[in-house]
């Protein structure tokens, strides 16, 4: 059985923003000994190939743009893409594999 979820931040002016919900608060970063934390970071489930272009869609029409001489939807900041995945195999002798991308 599998479990994903995918979240998409941008930095931008040095601020970090939630694309998921692009007028929520600017989000904090708390550093762990072993990984970065973002609290009030949306994590969206996905279930499908469509339903993450889908979300990922929506995510990238609220990245920061502004137009260049070169280009006329430029983005202004660095964007993120994280997607956790949990596999919990189906016999219980085996343990969960967790995996961050």
């Amino acid at each position: 059985q599998f479990h994903i979820t995918i979240s998409m931040v941008q930095i931008y002016l040095d601020r970090l923003q939630d694309l998921f919900v692009p007028e929520a608060p600017e989000l904090g970063i708390v550093p762990d000994t072993e990984r970065v934390e973002m609290p009030g970071l949306t994590e969206k489930v996905v279930t499908s190939a469509h339903e993450f272009m889908k979300l990922f869609y929506f995510g990238e029409a609220h990245r920061m743009t502004r137009a260049t001489l070169m280009n006329p939807t430029s983005s202004r900041g660095h964007a993120a893409l994280i997607c956790n995945l949990r596999m919990t195999p189906e016999d219980p002798s085996m343990s969960t594999k967790i995996g961050k991308l």
